[in-house]
Protein backbone atom coordinates (compact mmCIF):
# COMPACT_ATOMS: atom_id res chain seq x y z
CA UNK A 1 0.00 0.00 0.00
CA UNK A 2 2.97 2.40 1.04
CA UNK A 3 4.93 1.52 -2.14
CA UNK A 4 1.25 2.05 -3.92
CA UNK A 5 1.45 5.98 -2.95
CA UNK A 6 5.25 6.09 -2.79
CA UNK A 7 4.54 5.91 -6.55
CA UNK A 8 1.34 7.76 -6.66
CA UNK A 9 3.08 10.97 -5.38
CA UNK A 10 6.40 10.30 -8.14
CA UNK A 11 4.03 10.22 -10.39
CA UNK A 12 1.76 13.33 -9.66
CA UNK A 13 5.05 15.22 -8.75
CA UNK A 14 6.65 14.33 -12.25
CA UNK A 15 3.49 15.52 -14.15
CA UNK A 16 3.25 18.70 -11.93
CA UNK A 17 7.08 19.43 -13.21
CA UNK A 18 5.99 18.29 -16.58
CA UNK A 19 3.21 21.34 -16.75
CA UNK A 20 5.62 23.92 -14.82
CA UNK A 21 8.16 23.48 -17.38
CA UNK A 22 5.94 23.33 -20.39
CA UNK A 23 3.87 26.42 -19.28
CA UNK A 24 7.47 28.40 -18.45
CA UNK A 25 9.05 27.46 -22.16
CA UNK A 26 5.33 28.23 -23.82
CA UNK A 27 5.71 31.43 -22.10
CA UNK A 28 9.64 31.85 -22.87
CA UNK A 29 8.65 31.13 -26.45
CA UNK A 30 6.37 33.82 -26.72
CA UNK A 31 8.30 36.01 -25.07
CA UNK A 32 10.70 35.61 -27.97
CA UNK A 33 8.88 35.85 -30.71
CA UNK A 34 7.49 39.11 -29.17
CA UNK A 35 11.09 40.29 -29.55
CA UNK A 36 11.98 39.37 -32.88
CA UNK A 37 8.52 41.25 -34.31
CA UNK A 38 9.29 43.97 -32.06
CA UNK A 39 12.60 44.92 -33.68
CA UNK A 40 13.11 47.77 -36.24
CA UNK A 41 12.53 46.38 -40.09
CA UNK A 42 11.25 43.13 -39.09
CA UNK A 43 7.88 41.46 -39.09
CA UNK A 44 7.22 38.05 -37.36
CA UNK A 45 3.44 36.79 -37.70
CA UNK A 46 2.70 32.48 -36.36
CA UNK A 47 -0.44 31.08 -35.24
CA UNK A 48 -0.72 29.74 -31.64
CA UNK A 49 1.82 28.82 -30.08
CA UNK A 50 1.02 25.52 -28.62
CA UNK A 51 2.51 22.59 -26.08
CA UNK A 52 2.61 19.11 -25.46
CA UNK A 53 4.51 15.74 -25.94
CA UNK A 54 3.20 14.42 -21.61
CA UNK A 55 5.14 12.79 -20.42
CA UNK A 56 8.54 11.66 -22.00
CA UNK A 57 8.87 14.79 -24.66
CA UNK A 58 8.36 18.64 -24.38
CA UNK A 59 6.84 19.56 -28.02
CA UNK A 60 6.06 23.13 -29.28
CA UNK A 61 4.02 23.65 -31.78
CA UNK A 62 3.90 26.65 -34.29
CA UNK A 63 1.88 26.94 -37.21
CA UNK A 64 2.28 29.12 -40.25
CA UNK A 65 5.41 31.13 -38.96
CA UNK A 66 6.42 33.91 -41.44
CA UNK A 67 9.14 36.43 -41.13
CA UNK A 68 9.66 39.35 -43.06
CA UNK A 69 12.56 41.79 -43.18
CA UNK A 70 12.44 45.18 -44.96
CA UNK A 71 13.77 48.51 -45.11
CA UNK A 72 16.43 50.32 -46.64
CA UNK A 73 16.37 48.32 -49.68
CA UNK A 74 16.53 45.05 -48.60
CA UNK A 75 12.80 42.85 -49.12
CA UNK A 76 13.25 39.13 -47.74
CA UNK A 77 10.43 36.68 -46.38
CA UNK A 78 10.76 33.42 -44.58
CA UNK A 79 7.44 31.15 -44.32
CA UNK A 80 7.31 27.91 -43.09
CA UNK A 81 4.07 26.08 -42.61
CA UNK A 82 4.68 24.74 -39.47
CA UNK A 83 7.80 24.40 -37.05
CA UNK A 84 7.78 21.87 -34.40
CA UNK A 85 10.28 21.89 -31.81
CA UNK A 86 11.11 18.77 -29.27
CA UNK A 87 13.05 18.29 -26.07
CA UNK A 88 12.99 16.53 -22.86
CA UNK A 89 12.84 17.68 -19.14
CA UNK A 90 16.57 16.05 -18.55
CA UNK A 91 17.88 18.27 -21.69
CA UNK A 92 16.17 21.33 -21.84
CA UNK A 93 19.02 23.14 -23.51
CA UNK A 94 18.70 20.61 -26.32
CA UNK A 95 15.86 20.80 -29.07
CA UNK A 96 15.39 18.67 -32.06
CA UNK A 97 13.50 21.05 -34.34
CA UNK A 98 11.41 20.22 -37.32
CA UNK A 99 10.06 22.69 -39.90
CA UNK A 100 7.48 22.03 -43.03
CA UNK A 101 6.91 23.49 -46.17
CA UNK A 102 9.63 26.06 -46.31
CA UNK A 103 9.65 29.26 -49.17
CA UNK A 104 12.02 31.96 -48.82
CA UNK A 105 12.62 34.66 -50.89
CA UNK A 106 14.74 37.99 -51.20
CA UNK A 107 17.01 40.53 -52.67
CA UNK A 108 19.43 43.71 -51.42
CA UNK A 109 18.91 46.35 -53.28
CA UNK A 110 17.35 46.80 -56.83
CA UNK A 111 19.40 42.83 -57.34
CA UNK A 112 17.32 40.36 -58.60
CA UNK A 113 14.69 38.36 -56.11
CA UNK A 114 16.22 35.20 -54.94
CA UNK A 115 13.77 31.98 -53.91
CA UNK A 116 14.11 29.17 -51.91
CA UNK A 117 11.79 26.08 -51.16
CA UNK A 118 12.04 22.80 -49.69
CA UNK A 119 9.45 20.11 -48.66
CA UNK A 120 11.02 19.91 -44.86
CA UNK A 121 14.38 20.97 -42.57
CA UNK A 122 15.77 19.25 -39.60
CA UNK A 123 17.64 20.69 -36.89
CA UNK A 124 19.45 20.82 -34.09
CA UNK A 125 19.58 23.39 -31.68
CA UNK A 126 21.94 23.49 -28.57
CA UNK A 127 22.22 26.40 -26.23
CA UNK A 128 25.42 26.97 -23.84
CA UNK A 129 24.29 29.94 -21.80
CA UNK A 130 26.41 32.81 -21.51
CA UNK A 131 28.90 30.52 -24.60
CA UNK A 132 26.48 30.78 -26.96
CA UNK A 133 25.04 28.35 -29.20
CA UNK A 134 25.02 25.60 -31.71
CA UNK A 135 22.54 24.80 -34.42
CA UNK A 136 22.86 21.69 -37.03
CA UNK A 137 20.69 22.06 -40.09
CA UNK A 138 19.38 19.48 -42.66
CA UNK A 139 17.83 19.75 -45.75
CA UNK A 140 17.33 17.00 -47.48
CA UNK A 141 16.66 18.49 -50.84
CA UNK A 142 16.60 22.28 -51.60
CA UNK A 143 15.62 24.16 -55.14
CA UNK A 144 17.21 27.91 -55.54
CA UNK A 145 16.61 30.14 -58.59
CA UNK A 146 14.70 33.24 -59.40
CA UNK A 147 11.84 33.81 -58.31
CA UNK A 148 9.78 34.48 -61.38
CA UNK A 149 11.38 31.29 -62.78
CA UNK A 150 12.02 27.70 -62.91
CA UNK A 151 14.88 26.78 -60.09
CA UNK A 152 18.50 27.44 -61.02
CA UNK A 153 19.80 24.81 -58.43
CA UNK A 154 18.84 21.99 -57.00
CA UNK A 155 20.82 20.19 -54.17
CA UNK A 156 20.43 16.72 -53.31
CA UNK A 157 20.97 17.16 -49.63
CA UNK A 158 22.22 20.40 -47.81
CA UNK A 159 24.47 20.28 -44.41
CA UNK A 160 24.66 23.28 -42.28
CA UNK A 161 26.48 23.88 -38.96
CA UNK A 162 26.45 27.59 -36.91
CA UNK A 163 28.12 27.94 -34.34
CA UNK A 164 27.67 31.41 -32.02
CA UNK A 165 30.01 32.27 -29.56
CA UNK A 166 30.08 35.21 -26.60
CA UNK A 167 26.23 35.53 -26.67
CA UNK A 168 25.23 39.19 -26.13
CA UNK A 169 21.74 39.94 -25.62
CA UNK A 170 20.57 42.95 -28.01
CA UNK A 171 16.91 44.41 -28.04
CA UNK A 172 16.06 41.01 -26.13
CA UNK A 173 17.42 38.90 -28.95
CA UNK A 174 20.82 36.97 -28.05
CA UNK A 175 23.69 37.66 -30.95
CA UNK A 176 26.51 36.31 -31.37
CA UNK A 177 30.13 38.62 -30.80
CA UNK A 178 31.46 35.61 -33.30
CA UNK A 179 29.45 33.49 -35.58
CA UNK A 180 30.90 30.40 -37.72
CA UNK A 181 29.46 29.01 -40.05
CA UNK A 182 30.20 25.00 -41.98
CA UNK A 183 28.06 24.50 -44.97
CA UNK A 184 28.25 21.30 -47.07
CA UNK A 185 25.96 20.27 -50.07
CA UNK A 186 25.66 16.89 -52.04
CA UNK A 187 24.93 16.82 -55.83
CA UNK A 188 24.30 20.43 -56.82
CA UNK A 189 22.21 20.31 -60.65
CA UNK A 190 21.87 23.04 -62.73
CA UNK A 191 18.81 22.58 -64.22
CA UNK A 192 16.26 24.14 -67.05
CA UNK A 193 16.97 26.90 -69.41
CA UNK A 194 19.78 28.53 -66.53
CA UNK A 195 22.25 26.08 -67.68
CA UNK A 196 21.66 25.64 -71.44
CA UNK A 197 24.76 23.72 -72.09
CA UNK A 198 26.38 21.30 -69.95
CA UNK A 199 29.85 22.56 -70.66
CA UNK A 200 33.15 20.48 -70.34
CA UNK A 201 32.27 19.27 -66.93
CA UNK A 202 28.63 18.69 -67.14
CA UNK A 203 25.34 20.22 -65.20
CA UNK A 204 26.38 18.44 -61.89
CA UNK A 205 28.94 19.98 -59.03
CA UNK A 206 29.89 16.69 -57.16
CA UNK A 207 30.38 18.35 -53.73
CA UNK A 208 30.07 22.02 -52.17
CA UNK A 209 31.31 22.85 -48.63
CA UNK A 210 31.83 26.51 -47.38
CA UNK A 211 33.57 27.48 -43.58
CA UNK A 212 32.79 30.82 -42.56
CA UNK A 213 33.27 33.76 -39.72
CA UNK A 214 31.16 36.57 -39.11
CA UNK A 215 33.47 38.57 -36.62
CA UNK A 216 31.30 41.08 -34.66
CA UNK A 217 27.77 41.82 -33.46
CA UNK A 218 25.92 42.02 -36.37
CA UNK A 219 22.05 42.91 -34.63
CA UNK A 220 20.57 42.95 -38.57
CA UNK A 221 20.87 43.81 -41.93
CA UNK A 222 19.32 47.42 -41.79
CA UNK A 223 21.25 50.66 -42.70
CA UNK A 224 22.14 51.55 -39.14
CA UNK A 225 22.97 47.27 -37.94
CA UNK A 226 25.54 47.19 -41.12
CA UNK A 227 26.91 50.52 -40.38
CA UNK A 228 27.56 49.48 -36.47
CA UNK A 229 28.73 46.02 -37.38
CA UNK A 230 31.46 47.42 -40.08
CA UNK A 231 32.82 50.88 -37.86
CA UNK A 232 33.69 48.63 -35.17
CA UNK A 233 35.99 46.48 -37.71
CA UNK A 234 33.24 43.75 -38.58
CA UNK A 235 35.16 41.03 -41.06
CA UNK A 236 33.43 38.14 -42.76
CA UNK A 237 35.96 35.59 -42.86
CA UNK A 238 36.01 33.31 -45.66
CA UNK A 239 37.89 30.11 -44.53
CA UNK A 240 37.14 28.26 -47.11
CA UNK A 241 34.79 27.67 -50.08
CA UNK A 242 35.44 24.57 -51.95
CA UNK A 243 33.92 22.25 -54.67
CA UNK A 244 34.58 20.07 -56.54
CA UNK A 245 32.61 19.52 -60.40
CA UNK A 246 33.56 16.92 -63.25
CA UNK A 247 36.83 16.16 -61.88
CA UNK A 248 38.31 19.90 -61.57
CA UNK A 249 38.91 20.67 -57.79
CA UNK A 250 38.87 24.69 -56.60
CA UNK A 251 39.18 26.36 -53.42
CA UNK A 252 38.58 30.04 -52.25
CA UNK A 253 39.74 31.28 -48.95
CA UNK A 254 40.06 35.01 -47.75
CA UNK A 255 38.49 38.09 -46.15
CA UNK A 256 35.82 40.83 -46.76
CA UNK A 257 34.31 43.96 -45.29
CA UNK A 258 31.81 46.66 -46.20
CA UNK A 259 33.12 49.45 -47.65
CA UNK A 260 31.15 53.49 -46.77
CA UNK A 261 28.97 52.89 -49.80
CA UNK A 262 28.05 49.48 -48.32
CA UNK A 263 29.87 47.49 -50.87
CA UNK A 264 31.82 44.35 -49.82
CA UNK A 265 35.24 44.88 -50.35
CA UNK A 266 38.90 42.55 -49.53
CA UNK A 267 41.05 40.07 -50.90
CA UNK A 268 41.28 36.14 -51.61
CA UNK A 269 42.86 33.49 -53.44
CA UNK A 270 41.25 30.93 -55.67
CA UNK A 271 43.30 27.38 -56.09
CA UNK A 272 42.44 25.23 -58.76
CA UNK A 273 43.85 22.18 -60.44
CA UNK A 274 42.64 22.52 -63.98
CA UNK A 275 41.93 26.51 -64.74
CA UNK A 276 41.21 25.76 -68.20
CA UNK A 277 38.64 22.97 -67.46
CA UNK A 278 37.22 25.67 -65.03
CA UNK A 279 36.97 28.68 -67.33
CA UNK A 280 36.07 26.83 -70.21
CA UNK A 281 32.81 25.95 -67.86
CA UNK A 282 32.32 29.23 -66.59
CA UNK A 283 31.75 30.63 -70.18
CA UNK A 284 29.68 27.99 -71.31
CA UNK A 285 27.21 28.62 -68.91
CA UNK A 286 27.10 32.45 -69.69
CA UNK A 287 29.12 33.64 -66.26
CA UNK A 288 32.01 35.42 -68.23
CA UNK A 289 31.91 37.06 -71.67
CA UNK A 290 33.78 35.06 -74.35
CA UNK A 291 36.74 38.02 -74.29
CA UNK A 292 37.16 37.53 -70.43
CA UNK A 293 37.83 34.15 -70.70
CA UNK A 294 40.57 34.67 -73.25
CA UNK A 295 42.63 36.79 -71.20
CA UNK A 296 41.53 34.32 -67.81
CA UNK A 297 42.82 31.70 -70.06
CA UNK A 298 46.19 33.57 -71.07
CA UNK A 299 46.38 34.62 -67.19
CA UNK A 300 46.77 31.15 -66.28
CA UNK A 301 48.09 29.29 -69.27
CA UNK A 302 51.14 26.34 -67.65
CA UNK A 303 49.89 27.14 -63.96
CA UNK A 304 48.64 23.57 -62.85
CA UNK A 305 47.74 24.29 -60.21
CA UNK A 306 47.00 27.70 -60.30
CA UNK A 307 46.96 30.04 -57.82
CA UNK A 308 45.16 33.37 -58.46
CA UNK A 309 44.79 36.77 -56.64
CA UNK A 310 41.37 37.94 -55.97
CA UNK A 311 40.74 41.33 -55.51
CA UNK A 312 36.89 43.28 -54.25
CA UNK A 313 37.43 47.13 -54.15
CA UNK A 314 35.04 49.86 -55.26
CA UNK A 315 32.35 47.75 -56.20
CA UNK A 316 34.66 45.76 -59.10
CA UNK A 317 35.33 41.97 -58.81
CA UNK A 318 38.66 40.82 -60.08
CA UNK A 319 40.56 37.73 -60.88
CA UNK A 320 44.15 37.81 -61.67
CA UNK A 321 44.62 40.63 -64.07
CA UNK A 322 40.79 40.34 -65.37
CA UNK A 323 37.54 41.94 -64.30
CA UNK A 324 34.83 40.04 -63.37
CA UNK A 325 32.16 41.50 -62.25
CA UNK A 326 30.34 45.09 -60.64
CA UNK A 327 28.77 44.31 -57.80
CA UNK A 328 26.24 46.05 -56.28
CA UNK A 329 25.76 47.67 -52.63
CA UNK A 330 24.23 45.76 -50.25
CA UNK A 331 21.91 48.69 -49.58
CA UNK A 332 20.15 51.14 -51.65
CA UNK A 333 21.93 54.74 -52.01
CA UNK A 334 20.18 57.26 -50.03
Amino acid sequence: MLSALAALGLMLAYAGVWHWQADRLRATLVERLAAVDGRAGVTLANGPVAVGGFPFRLVLSVPDLTLDLSGDGLRARLALGRVEAVSHLWTPDHWVVRGADVAAHGAFADGPTLALQAVAVRASLTERDAAGWRLGLEVPALALGPSDAAPALVLDRALLVVDGAEATETQGVRLPRTGRLALRAERARLVGGHAPSAGPLGRTIEALALRVALHGVLGGVGRADLAAWRDAGGTLELDRLSGYWGGVAASVNGSLALDEAFRPFGAATLVVDDPSALIGQAAALGMVPADVAMSMSAATAGATPARLAMMVQDGVLTLGPVALATLPPLLAPR
